[in-house]
């Protein structure tokens, strides 16, 4: 004798509640269900009907495995893999990383690590990029492309040329070989070593601090010159310190002036002036930043010697005018102590042939006698 229980369709199923232990089959779906009072057309208990793979588990994603594959947690699911195989880079023994957008793997000395390249830099080509994502090095045009670089010292070997901020206006070339770099522009600093011109010649020598070369310039403007000696060394037994004008000689009234040398104490008023040109050389007072035309010291070429002279129209009258005698003063002469006054001697004949002018003053050994010339013509002083 055989028992029946509650049957029909799988929609009729779903329709009723069934008791606590009624049973209810499925007609067509040939399935068994048991009820427990509350869930609708019962639970379910034909194993046909249960999670009847792995791949029906809600947390394992597995639908197509191969012979001999294993599942692997990834971190949200289980999923299937080759047995030994890694499921990421990070599963390998030797790789301990958690990288972030960017950093490299970089062997740590016992691991192969999350982070980004340092060292010498000698195998590295890649871009260099700042925090905003730019370039800062692009190794495909070899350029340094950022707006500035600031350091408190730059201890290397630099190649290449260096760039104003504008970008076309080249500061420092650097040359084809050693020894050809060109700086054009201000330096505003210390410079370290020595100091060559275009044709390597060495003008400033970093190892002894000398100024091996010419100084060419308007002005020379330094606080580093504190010691009241200049050293000048030549080749031969005496050294020679050369002011020469490499631009031509300039006009001063019709001279033609070398230079000069201004004396003064910081940025007050200049005291003296001592000046050049190609017929003699002069000392004057500077009272006013002005050389006195009037007062003045001159030794010309032909061994002439003036003191002071006359202003003039011009201002340069008295300056640039040649003396008339061996010594001419400019104004009187004052003889103290117990010191003479020793006149030419000469005899007659060599004093009619001075080209005389009135107030001469000779002592004739023809005569014997003091004579000067008076109103066009030689008298004697003493009867």
């Amino acid at each position: 004798m055989s028992l029946r229980i509650r049957r029909g369709t799988d929609s009729q199923r779903q329709g009723i509640t069934p008791l606590e232990g009624e049973l209810l089959y499925a007609t067509d779906t040939k399935k068994l269900y048991v009820g427990d009072g509350s869930t609708g057309g019962g639970i379910v208990v034909d194993s046909s009907a249960g999670t009847s793979t792995l791949n029906d588990l809600a947390n394992v994603t597995a639908p197509s495995p191969n012979t001999n594959d294993i599942i692997k947690w990834n971190g949200s699911a289980w999923i299937t893999a080759a047995q030994n195989a890694p499921a990421a880079l990070n599963d390998l023994t030797n790789v301990s990383a958690s990288p972030t957008t960017g950093q490299s793997l970089i062997w740590s000395g016992s691991a192969w690590v999350a982070g980004q390249p340092y060292g010498d830099g000698s195998d590295l080509n890649t871009n260099i990029i700042s925090n905003d994502s730019t370039i800062m090095v692009n190794v495909a045009t070899s350029t340094i492309a950022a707006s500035s670089i600031t350091a408190s010292s730059v201890t290397a070997n630099f190649i290449g040329d260096v760039f104003a901020e504008d970008g076309v206006n080249k500061v420092v070339s650097n040359g084809a070989v050693f020894g050809q770099a060109q700086f054009t522009g201000d330096l505003t600093g210390s410079v370290i070593g020595s100091i060559y011109t275009d044709n390597s010649t060495k003008i400033i020598d970093g190892q002894t601090g000398l100024i091996t070369g010419d100084i060419v310039s308007e002005q020379v403007t330094s606080t580093e010159i504190t010691t009241p000696v200049m050293r000048v060394e030549g080749a031969s037994t005496q050294g020679t310190l050369h002011l020469r004008n490499r631009n031509g000689a300039a006009a001063v009234a019709d001279q033609d002036s070398l230079g000069r040398i201004v004396f003064g104490e910081d940025d007050v008023t200049p005291y003296w002036t001592v000046a050049a040109t190609k017929d003699y050389w002069s000392a004057s007072p500077n009272p006013t930043g002005t050389s006195d035309y009037g007062d003045f010291f001159q030794v010309w070429k032909n061994g002439k010697t003036q003191i002071g002279g006359e202003l003039g129209g011009s201002g340069y009258a008295g300056w640039v005018r040649e003396p008339v005698a061996r010594l001419e003063v400019f104004g009187n002469v004052h003889i103290t102590d117990a010191s003479e006054l020793l006149l030419g001697s000469m005899t007659t004949t060599q004093r009619n042939a001075l080209t005389a002018a009135n107030g001469m003053l000779v002592y004739n050994t023809t005569t014997n006698k003091f004579e000067g010339y008076e109103n066009g013509s030689w008298v004697s002083l003493v009867a």
